[in-house]
């Protein structure tokens, strides 16, 4: 309530995703004279019954319920969506959408108009929570500043291939995942502007041959980590090798920032193209 101090008494439109919206909530929201909608936990206190325990329904069904201000909503289209809201009646639309099984391609659909005006504002957030999904970096850990600090990073990856993609750059723009490889590399890319050495299922395949060829190349132990114990890294030449499993080492380049075990990984991938061929 406090988020929203500066809105309220003015008839704004709220709309909000399942993990806050709540029948209480919207009622408060109601009081100082926004109105809401969004969709719902079907667990929440404060559902009829007949939404919570609706049975198994068929596609294009819709359930709705009254409740005082409130009006709950059940539609199934490919899956079944629950939906509060206290901005909208239950008028439906229809929609022509492309399908395989339908006349001609096409089948018709008929939606609740509340379900589509949600998708209509919501847009932005949804399609935010879609993209970030496909490439996501979370992993699970003890550290929550983990997770948040990943979070940000996406959410800040997604934003700049937005702004991308509004550019006015000339020629054919790169897909979301093609992006963020793109942008790996240059963020890898080292001081001098050379980029780093990536490691292929059957062999290691030098991006820039010149700078880890002819270069000079010094090793250097694997930094230790943080509770003392020694640092290790996969070497880049043996774990590259078709059909061997992959083996960690304490050594690693110092200048190309990659695992490599001291002999005779580290002169065959400074000395060879394709130093896995050579083991």
């Amino acid at each position: 309530m406090r988020v929203t101090q500066k809105l309220q008494g003015e008839g704004h439109h709220l709309y909000m995703d399942n993990f806050y919206t709540s029948p209480a909530l919207f009622s408060s929201l109601l009081k100082v004279g926004i109105y809401s909608c969004g969709t719902l936990r079907c667990n929440r206190r404060g559902v009829p019954i007949a939404i919570k325990k609706s049975g198994k329904m068929k596609k294009g069904d819709i359930i709705h319920v009254k409740k005082k201000s409130l009006l709950f909503f059940k539609w199934k289209d490919k899956r079944e969506v629950s939906l509060l809201t206290n901005i909208h009646d239950n008028s439906t639309i229809v929609k022509r959408r492309r399908s395989k099984s339908g006349v001609g391609g096409h089948e018709e659909t008929v939606k609740p108009t509340a379900i589509e005006e949600y998708n209509k504002y919501m847009y932005g957030v949804d399609k935010l929570d879609q993209m970030l999904s496909y490439y996501n970096f979370n992993r699970r850990t003890n550290k929550w500043w983990r997770k948040a600090f990943f979070c940000l990073l996406d959410i800040a990856i997604y934003n700049s291939f937005v702004l991308y993609t509004q550019s006015e750059q000339e020629g054919r723009k790169l897909k979301f995942l093609q992006y963020r490889i793109q942008l790996s590399k240059k963020l890898l890319m080292d001081a001098s502007g050379q980029q780093t050495f990536s490691v292929q299922t059957d062999s290691v395949v030098a991006r820039s041959p010149s700078a880890r060829l002819v270069e000079r190349h010094f090793p250097d132990k694997v930094p230790s980590r943080q509770n003392g114990k020694p640092g290790q890294r996969n070497c880049v030449v043996c774990s590259s090798k078709a059909g061997k499993p992959r083996k960690t080492t304490t050594y690693c380049c110092k200048q190309c920032g990659v695992g490599l075990c001291i002999y005779p990984c580290f002169e065959l991938y400074h000395t060879k193209v394709n130093p896995s061929r050579y083991i």
